[in-house]
């Protein structure tokens, strides 16, 4: 018996464009690299009319090569920082900052996104590598 792949086709070829205010705030948002990956296949599967991508958890785990754990994770942290969240099974709504504007009518409210400000991001990036010295018994 052969089995066969699944990999859903992109839908469309048309390019997507991120303005540079949204550049600004998602270099300040704290990402893991399977959310940033995850955040990134949303953008490339939106509907240019919705901004909102097609894709279910196990399609995203093909794609990505992740496991259906680490998958939930990286959809949990995009929806706690503001940045994707789930509209319906496997309907994801991307902010309309990344999306130029694009939301599916009839949506309530839109999540603030959860970045740091910008004059504390190397501040907090200083505590974590401090943490990560102290947990290897090295003073900074």
């Amino acid at each position: 018996m052969t089995t066969t792949r699944y990999v859903p086709p992109i839908p469309t070829t048309e390019m997507v464009a991120i303005s540079r205010e949204a550049l600004a705030v998602l270099s300040l948002v704290e990402l893991t690299a399977n959310s940033h990956r995850l955040l990134t296949t949303l953008l490339a599967y939106q509907d240019p009319e919705t901004g909102c991508a097609g894709l279910s958890q196990v399609e995203m785990g093909t794609l990505l090569g992740l496991s259906a754990p680490s998958v939930n994770r990286a959809v949990k942290q995009l929806a706690d920082k503001g940045l994707a969240w789930l509209l319906e099974p496997g309907v994801y709504q991307i902010h309309p900052l990344l999306t130029g504007g694009k939301m599916r009518a009839g949506l309530a409210a839109v999540p603030k996104i959860d970045s740091l400000d910008p004059e504390r991001f190397g501040e907090r990036l200083r505590q974590r590598y401090e943490g990560q010295l102290a947990n290897l018994g090295i003073s900074a």
